[in-house]
């Protein structure tokens, strides 16, 4: 049975094959004639102990949210969105304590449940302002998200089709903030703000009072790409300065939340040596990911300045 109501299950769309390079299994939950996508790749949204993933699906003329058994393919709706309200289909966070998503639907960041389908506002957008990503901080009391000013009305902007007006809002130096929002109650604390335009906002997975977030814009053109910033304290400081010539990308969290990379690559010599941008730094370490011949035994490991 289908349907567009919250709680309704839909049939599985499960397809087992067989990628023809790697022998790997490949397992497509959907083949709806639409769009289906999961949340932003630094967002992780799996649940009920890793068996389901919470997606977004074009389904009945509107997106919604979908809850996906990864075993059998079967289907739960999650939400039911307004087709004529404005939703983030990529702003999908999981609490890693609960079983709770955060959102940005209708001009607010929500909060919804897994098990109960219901749905609690947290913050609306300011006015003047658009919304971005919004995640859960390590101990799931947080949820941390940005709002950038709106300059719509100075230029057209159409960044989900084609990045229309993406050099606009860099060169114009919007006001951008960043704030914290209690989940039992209180309210939203402004922890961050500049005249640059700001985004992903990616809380640590183990540190609960730190988070990263990004300077958007063309990466060879932004000041600085990757900053880090303290919740607590409001101290924002750059992860990895750039030099001329040098672009970032994008940023995420190692496995343990504390670690981030300054230089990766490959050597087939019996020594190796790597420049590196100036970074501030509590402690430094070298992870051999790949080895061809010996485990790796180093004599020995530096940094100088």
């Amino acid at each position: 049975m289908t349907t567009t109501q919250a709680g309704g299950h839909w049939p599985s769309e499960l397809t087992i094959t067989k990628d023809p390079v790697s022998g790997a299994t490949v397992r497509q939950l959907t083949h709806y004639r639409a769009h289906s996508n999961h949340s932003y790749f630094t967002y992780p949204c799996w649940y009920d102990n890793g068996r389901k993933l919470v997606i977004a699906s074009d389904r009945d003329n509107r997106v919604n949210l979908f809850g996906v058994d990864l075993e059998s393919g079967a289907m739960t709706q999650l939400t039911d969105w307004d087709p004529a309200k404005l939703a983030n289909r990529h702003c999908l966070s999981k609490n890693p304590t609960r079983e709770e998503i955060a959102f940005c639907y209708d001009g607010a960041v929500q909060v919804l449940g897994l098990t109960t389908l219901k749905t609690r506002h947290l913050m609306d957008c300011p006015k003047g302002y658009t919304g971005n990503l919004a995640d859960f901080t390590a101990d799931g009391k947080y949820v941390v998200t940005g709002f950038c000013q709106d300059l719509s009305d100075r230029f057209q902007v159409d960044l989900l089709n084609g990045y229309i007006g993406f050099n606009e809002i860099w060169a114009a130096k919007p006001h951008s903030t960043i704030w914290k929002i209690p989940l039992a109650g209180g309210e939203p604390h402004l922890i961050h703000e500049d005249h640059s335009w700001l985004g992903h906002f990616n809380a640590s997975p183990k540190l609960p009072c730190i988070m990263t977030f990004c300077h958007e814009g063309p990466w060879n053109k932004v000041d600085n790409r990757i900053w880090g910033l303290d919740i607590e304290t409001g101290r924002a400081w750059k992860i990895r300065p750039t030099v001329p010539g040098e672009c970032v990308g994008h940023e995420y969290w190692m496995s343990d939340g504390a670690w981030t990379t300054l230089a990766e690559g490959e050597s087939v010599a019996h020594k190796r040596l790597h420049k590196v941008a100036p970074a501030q730094a509590e402690a430094i370490r070298f992870r051999c990911t790949k080895s061809f011949a010996e485990p790796v035994r180093l004599r020995r490991f530096a940094v100088y300045e």
